[in-house]
């Protein structure tokens, strides 16, 4: 198997993974939102005026910025990809970058993950009272 389909296999295997990683990330993150807007409703904080400085304050949202400038690398390697196509060594280094770039956004996601997932949990407990 030479270096190219090698490379073209990893893009694939790796853009799966992202996408799953990513996928479960923004669901983490909505859900935060979603209890973080629930929990001020509750305590009679919320005012729909501010509703988008208040998500733009949510940790959930923060942390998403983080990953999606890892997916935008992920993008633009992947464009630059499919404009320079070919067995070139311009190719093959774009096609590891891109490699690199998915790498990034799984791990992104992932580590992300975690804190936003216990945030999650905290405001579940808060609003439900436990």
């Amino acid at each position: 198997m030479d270096l190219n389909v090698l490379l073209v296999s990893l893009t694939a295997d790796l853009g799966i993974g992202a996408a799953g990683a990513i996928i479960l990330f923004a669901i983490t993150v909505g859900l935060d939102n979603i209890l973080g807007v629930l929990n001020a409703i509750k305590d009679k904080t919320f005012e729909l005026a501010k509703l988008g400085s208040f998500l733009e304050s949510q940790y959930g949202t923060v942390r998403a910025l983080i990953v999606l400038g890892a997916v935008a690398s992920a993008v633009v390697a992947a464009v630059a990809d499919t404009l320079v196509a070919g067995p070139t060594t311009a190719a093959l280094l774009i096609t590891a970058a891109e490699n690199v770039a998915l790498s990034v956004a799984i791990v992104g996601s992932l580590a992300q993950f975690a804190p936003v997932g216990k945030d999650v949990i905290e405001k579940a407990r808060k609003f439900v009272g436990v």
